[in-house]
């Protein structure tokens, strides 16, 4: 809230105009809502409401349609996590997400799913050699069948259209890396422009979870980009180890993209006022961090125009 209130007084500086941040928080627990409560006391602009996203975001949204919201959606695992839901929360024009994407999660729904359709196969596959093959139903079983009806549930109801049984044929190690970024074309589908997903890991360098971003503003991309980084370097988020901020894309594919943007133009590097620059593209376009944009300077000096004043950049057009 302190952070949320900075932000508010450094917008309300920089526009001219008063500028205030609200905050909504949901919990569907009624104790810790409790709890909640006594911890932020009686502030102004503040609402607690019991229950949950799913059962909020309508009413959320219908109250300030023109008011840029960001939600940050932490469901504790996979089964709250709603595809209608998080469509509801991308409606406005300036609406963001930012959730917690539980890996580990995912993996154990993949892996009660894919057990039992691993024995429907062996049956199947048996039984096409006229073998019997006998089917146990005891409780364990039964149990057993039930919890995997319940993971298809849960991940259908996650990703929405986007089917997920296809990621099952994959090896296992390329399973998750292929879940997020298929969630992420999700967002992309229910509204998003631009989507970050940040691996979070443990001290001994073990996934624990994601941290996606999703937003239809280019500078809200390179502002949260920039938050992180600044949040690394001042030890706010975590060590940087415990990050892979930009892991999903090399500096070579960063390379790629802006040569072929550019393609054929002389550009500047960074420059004040309205038109796309190297830095803006990158950071705004790309899935690139800020550091990879240093090393990106450093990979097409060659392409700098010689002389004085603002850099720019020549690029050659593509050979077809």
């Amino acid at each position: 809230m302190v952070e949320g209130r900075k932000a508010a007084a450094q917008l309300s500086s920089s526009k001219g105009t008063q500028k205030t941040v609200e905050f909504i928080f949901i919990e569907r627990n009624k104790g810790r809502l409790s709890n909640l409560r006594a911890r932020v006391g009686e502030h102004s602009g503040i609402t607690l409401i019991q229950g949950t996203l799913t059962d909020a975001v309508e009413s959320i949204q219908a109250s300030g349609k023109s008011i840029p919201h960001l939600y940050f959606i932490d469901p504790f695992g996979v089964a709250p996590l709603r595809a209608d839901t998080i469509r509801h929360a991308l409606t406005g024009s300036h609406n963001e997400v930012f959730l917690l994407f539980a890996g580990p999660a995912i993996r154990r729904h993949f892996g009660s799913y894919l057990s039992v359709q691993q024995d429907a196969a062996e049956v199947d596959l048996f039984s096409g050699f006229g073998i019997d093959v006998p089917i146990e139903n005891d409780a364990r079983d039964e149990a057993r069948t039930r919890g995997a009806e319940a993971s298809a549930t849960i991940l259908d109801t996650a990703f929405g259209e986007h089917d997920w049984r296809d990621i099952l044929r994959l090896p296992p190690r390329l399973r998750l890396d292929a879940a997020v970024s298929r969630y992420c074309d999700l967002l992309k589908q229910l509204g998003a422009v631009r989507v970050l997903p940040m691996p979070i890991l443990d001290g001994s360098g073990n996934l624990k979870y994601h941290l996606i971003y999703a937003t239809k503003s280019g500078r809200g991309y390179e502002v949260m980009k920039d938050a992180v980084e600044r949040g690394l370097n001042e030890g706010l988020v975590g060590k940087e180890e415990h990050m892979r901020l930009g892991a999903t894309i090399s500096i070579h594919e960063v390379e790629r993209l802006v040569k072929e943007h550019f393609a054929g133009r002389e550009v500047f590097w960074s420059a004040e006022g309205d038109g796309e620059t190297v830095r803006s593209y990158t950071l705004q376009d790309t899935p690139a961090s800020i550091r990879q944009v240093s090393e990106l300077k450093e990979r097409i000096q060659s392409l700098k125009v010689p002389g004085r004043g603002a850099q720019r950049y020549r690029f050659p057009p593509v050979v077809k």
